[in-house]
């Protein structure tokens, strides 16, 4: 507001000062009150900004984990050397499922249930072997006719 305006409408000089020092004491309560407002956008811009690092953070947390995970559960399949795609498809479906410390014991429980779809024992030596006992190619041998 100002003050030529309130002359202009013929106003006493005492009421246009009663009336500018009322204005001016609300201009000054919302001039605070819009510090307060751009203090509190502060702390949330800061908090928001804290947040979405906490959310990327656990992302990469949760990546991490699940590619431990996945290590573990290759490495139990191996162990476990399911005997076809199928049954190796499934003990990964089923293992990628458990939580925490039951994948050894869920491994163990298909594997009771179901044990013709896991070889027990290693594989043996293969019967024809290219190398003799001191691991030295056999000079005989014609690679020709192994294919």
């Amino acid at each position: 507001m100002k003050r030529e305006f309130l002359e202009e409408l013929g106003l006493d000089k005492s009421i246009i000062d009663a009336i500018m020092s009322e204005h001016g004491r609300s201009v000054s309560a919302l001039k605070e009150k819009c510090k307060d407002y751009d203090e509190k956008d502060g702390i949330i811009a800061s908090l928001t900004a804290e947040r979405d690092g906490l959310i990327v953070s656990l992302s990469e947390e949760n990546e991490r984990h699940a590619a431990f995970k996945n290590g573990i559960i290759d490495e139990m399949i191996k162990e476990a050397r399911p005997s076809s795609v199928l049954a190796k498809n499934e003990l990964r479906r089923v293992l990628s499922e458990c939580e925490g410390g039951c994948i050894r014991a869920e491994l163990e429980k298909i594997m009771e249930n179901d044990p013709e779809a896991f070889k027990r024992e290693k594989v043996s030596a293969p019967v024809f072997s290219a190398f003799n006992s001191a691991d030295t190619p056999i000079s005989s041998l014609n690679y020709r006719t192994v294919r």
